[in-house]
């Protein structure tokens, strides 16, 4: 079919079957993709309008599921069963240190070895979801995974390289998967951990500036908040 020919309700038609299996977010991806070939069309002057325009507002969106924090009896069956995993180590190694340091997805993927500083990993500001630099005070457990994992990765620029391409990154799902193979798919994700840690240490008695620092929020209340990393390395969160 010449693309020019195609309508809205054509479009419509194929979007609404794609909903009624249950797949709302795979619909709403199909709706993105047929836009951005009818914008390509569009750039050669193949068609005047991209019709998914009128099809934004047309699928019903999921509603975002926050998953809770794991509660203080969780935590240990959870390490037992990853202590038991016989998968990748670096995969089980990735998941600990997420859960010590409290760091997102992507900035744990991104890890270079040439950040490890002595007994802190030190995360450049374009890594960083707030655009600030991070630094991460490591405990021993976590100085002790870290030389575990260099037996695997030491020789790669990155910690967590990609299995078949160690130039790559590990996928951003990787963790997730290990999750739910452990038996919580569904309850949980990697994210988890960073609630968990908030929500701990906030009953630990931890000072609350403290734990944001250490979670790498910065507030915006005003004007931006600058921290001075040396200020609270003392108090940091190990």
């Amino acid at each position: 079919m010449p693309i020019a020919k195609i309508k809205a309700p054509y479009l419509l038609n194929i979007i609404d079957k794609i909903e009624r299996r249950g797949a709302p977010s795979m619909a709403i991806l199909a709706c993105l993709f047929m836009g951005q070939v009818f914008r390509y069309a569009g750039a050669r002057l193949l068609v005047e309008t991209d019709p998914t325009i009128f099809l934004s507002d047309v699928i019903k969106k999921p509603k975002v599921r926050h998953h809770p924090a794991l509660d203080r009896e969780q935590i240990p069956e959870f390490f037992e069963k990853l202590n038991e995993y016989k998968g990748f180590p670096p995969t089980v190694i990735a998941i600990k240190l997420m859960a010590h340091t409290f760091l997102r997805t992507k900035e744990l993927t991104n890890l270079r070895w040439s950040y490890t500083e002595g007994d802190t990993i030190i995360i450049p500001e374009e890594i960083m979801k707030m655009g600030t630099k991070h630094v991460v005070p490591l405990s021993g457990q976590v100085i002790e995974l870290i030389e575990g994992l260099r037996k695997y990765n030491g020789g790669h620029e990155l910690m967590f390289p990609n299995m078949r391409d160690p130039k790559r990154l590990m996928s951003n799902t990787t963790i997730n998967r290990v999750i739910e193979r452990l038996g919580y798919q569904g309850d949980f994700s990697s994210h988890v951990f960073r609630s968990t840690a908030s929500t701990m240490l906030n009953e630990m008695g931890y000072r609350e500036d403290v734990i944001e620092r250490q979670l790498s929020h910065v507030e915006g209340k005003g004007q931006q908040r600058v921290y001075n990393h040396a200020e609270y390395m003392p108090e940091g969160i190990k």
